[in-house]
């Protein structure tokens, strides 16, 4: 029995939220403790009436401290959501810079595989097939154009329209 209790002496019942009008969610379950309705053993309880308003302040003082340590804790938990925010973003950052890196170094790569395939088609001579002189100039100028580690402009590529209107 917590919100009413039953006096020892007459068997009524008393209920101290309707005596000060409070509802019963406003009072902590603690307080079954500190505001007991039933006759001790040195005292009854019409002598501990006077208690009353002191233990209903340190329940209102005990629920204003819940209360600030709650916003505290709110607070608290929106500074690390706030930190992981920023965390993940980074991250998020640094992944995508690293999908960057990957791509010029894919592009290195073909570059490195286009000048190897214009070596080996030099080093044949211009006795394999016509053209293949020719051939060799074009592949080393795509593959410079190709690489990200030099600056190459191919005009028949760079200066033309990339979209036909």
């Amino acid at each position: 029995m917590c919100a009413s209790h039953r006096h020892s002496r007459t068997g009524r019942s008393f209920s101290w939220m309707r005596f000060f009008n409070v509802a019963p969610r406003r009072i902590f379950a603690s307080s079954c403790a500190v505001l007991s309705a039933a006759d001790g053993r040195t005292q009854r309880v019409e002598e501990r009436v006077p208690e009353i308003p002191a233990k209903l302040r340190e329940l209102a003082t005990a629920s204003k401290v819940q209360k600030e340590l709650a916003i505290e804790r709110a607070r608290q938990a929106e500074i690390l959501r706030g930190e992981q925010r920023r965390l993940y973003e980074r991250r998020q950052a640094e992944l995508n810079k690293l999908k960057e890196v990957e791509a010029l170094a894919a592009k290195w790569e073909r570059a490195v595989r286009l000048r190897a395939f214009a070596s080996a088609v030099a080093a044949i001579g211009p006795d394999a097939s016509e053209g293949a002189a020719e051939l060799v100039p074009w592949i080393r100028r795509a593959a410079d154009w190709i690489d990200p580690t030099v600056e190459a402009h191919w005009p028949e590529v760079d200066d033309a329209p990339k979209h036909i209107w």
